[in-house]
This record gives C-alpha cells, sequence and structure tokens, in this order.
C-alpha cells in the first residue's frame, strides 16, 4: 500500500509502511539497493486462543538442525508464529496452496516441543502465508539515500529483514513515531503550523529522521541477518560462534538458553 501525503500542494511524503514493503515502489523511485534473497524461507500465520493463553509477553524461539520456530504473543487470545527453514526448490510448489503450506510446516515442526507445536498447530486452519525470506542488507541501510526531495521511505521499504528476531514490525512503527516526532520539532521551530514555507523545513525533517534511525535500523538487521544464519549452517562450533557475535551486538536479546546435544542446538530467546 502506497500513501502519498499532500498539503497545501506541498507533497510531505510517499511512504510504503508495513504494506508488502518488501516489493516498495517508492523504494524503487529513490533508487536503493535491491533487496537480497535470503537462504531460507517461511511460513507465518495466527493462532487465536478463546480463552487466555496464559503464555508470557515475550518472543520465544526455538532452533532444531536447521529450522527456527518462532512464537510472539499479540494479546491474552492471538499468538503470532513463523516457522523458517533452508528454501529448496521444492518449496516453490508450496506458495499458493495452503494444504502444501500446512503438510509442510507440520513435517518441518517434528521434534520441536510439544507446547510450542500445540499453539501453532491450530493456526494452520486459519490464513498462511509462505515466502521466500527478503532483506536489506545491514550496509545498504548503513550506505542508502533514503530521501529524495520531499519523498522518503518507513517500514519494510526501508528495512525488509526476516522475522528471525521479531522485530521489523516494530522497527517500522518507531519509524512512524521518529519521523511524526521529527516533523513536529521542526514545524514548531518554524512557529507557524498553517503555512509551510517551503520544501526546506520538511527535507531538514526528513533528514534528521534518517540520521535518527539509521544505526538504529544497521543494528536491528545486522542482528536479525545473524540469527537467521543459524539455519544455514550444521556445525554446532559455527552457530555459537553466531551467538556469540549475536550478544556481542547488545540489542535487543537479553536472555538465550542454548541447549546442545549430538545432532542438536536449542535456543530459547527473550527479546524486548
Amino acid at each position: 500500500m502506497n500513501f502519498t501525503c499532500i498539503i497545501r500542494r506541498y507533497v510531505i511524503a510517499g511512504v510504503d509502511w508495513l504494506c508488502d514493503g518488501a516489493n516498495s515502489v517508492v523504494a524503487d523511485f529513490l533508487e536503493l539497493k535491491p533487496k537480497k534473497l535470503h537462504s531460507s524461507c517461511g511460513a507465518r500465520g495466527f493462532t487465536y486462543f478463546p480463552n487466555v493463553h496464559g503464555f508470557a509477553p515475550e518472543l520465544v524461539q526455538t532452533i532444531r538442525d536447521n529450522t527456527m520456530l518462532g512464537l510472539a504473543l499479540i494479546t491474552d487470545n492471538l499468538a503470532f508464529w513463523f516457522v523458517n527453514h533452508q528454501w529448496h526448490p521444492q518449496d516453490l510448489k508450496a506458495f499458493k496452496d495452503p494444504k502444501i503450506i500446512k503438510q509442510m510446516t507440520l513435517q518441518t515442526m517434528k521434534g520441536f516441543p510439544k507446547k510450542v507445536i500445540d499453539v501453532v498447530r491450530p493456526g494452520l486452519r486459519g490464513s498462511l502465508t509462505f515466502s521466500h525470506l527478503h532483506y536489506r542488507a545491514p550496509w545498504d541501510i548503513l550506505l542508502g539515500q533514503f530521501r529524495k526531495g520531499t519523498v522518503i521511505v518507513a517500514g519494510d521499504s526501508m528495512h525488509v529483514m526476516t522475522p528471525s528476531i521479531g522485530q521489523g514490525g516494530l522497527a517500522g512503527i518507531e519509524d512512524a513515531v521518529v519521523l511524526a516526532r521529527c516533523m513536529a520539532r521542526k514545524f514548531q521551530a518554524n512557529n507557524d503550523h498553517k503555512i509551510f514555507k517551503g520544501h526546506k523545513i520538511i527535507e531538514e525533517a526528513m533528514d534528521e529522521y534518517v540520521s535518527e534511525r539509521r544505526m538504529r535500523l544497521v543494528k536491528l538487521s545486522t542482528q536479525s541477518l545473524l540469527v537467521g544464519s543459524l539455519l544455514d549452517s550444521s556445525s554446532l562450533l559455527v552457530k555459537l560462534i553466531i551467538l556469540v557475535l549475536c550478544l556481542g551486538t547488545n540489542l535487543v536479546m537479553l536472555d538465550i538458553t542454548v541447549v546442545v546435544s549430538e545432532n542438536m542446538l536449542l535456543q530459547e530467546s527473550a527479546l524486548a
């Protein structure tokens, strides 16, 4: 969904926000570098609980072999979940067939904790999506030019990332808050809320927004990429190195419990 806001004949912003931002026409207009294909794909869905589910309000991730299962509680009755695994050519047949998505997801979850599967299973009867995951590289976010004139991007258009750390949607909401705050600051400093004296203060506000968001988004996208890379290797040593690097970013991961056995690396992460 593309939004263009026009105030007194001045175009303030064209924003693809949270609505298929991975295919943003605004990002194309700004000539941002193309998003990259990740090595994994995933099914995503929601589970509704008629009664209160009773889980703690945190994101729980479980990684077994080359599959990641994530669960995020949205309300007392609603949970979002995703099941990611390494991409294989045969996964193409799952894109538009809910039955195949359901079968593949159940097959992929074999061996995971029953309490997590019991949360995901009811959601397989509802609306499902399946996709080959995309991301905007951290270095492209670091160096990207996100404004052209009074056109700017926010949300996935700016920083599409894998759901590995469950922060993509939240980062988009942060974008909206920061952009609005930067605009309000500039308009208030201009001491005239009714008449805009030109594009200059709008562009300055947008530049402040990009400057304020850039390093936060670089860190989030880096951690998302690192956690997603846990699916790329069967080496326990490589996975442990990645976990150490994730901890080193000191961003959103508050607690990690790692259980290592001969064929499994199990990670349960509580994310802020």
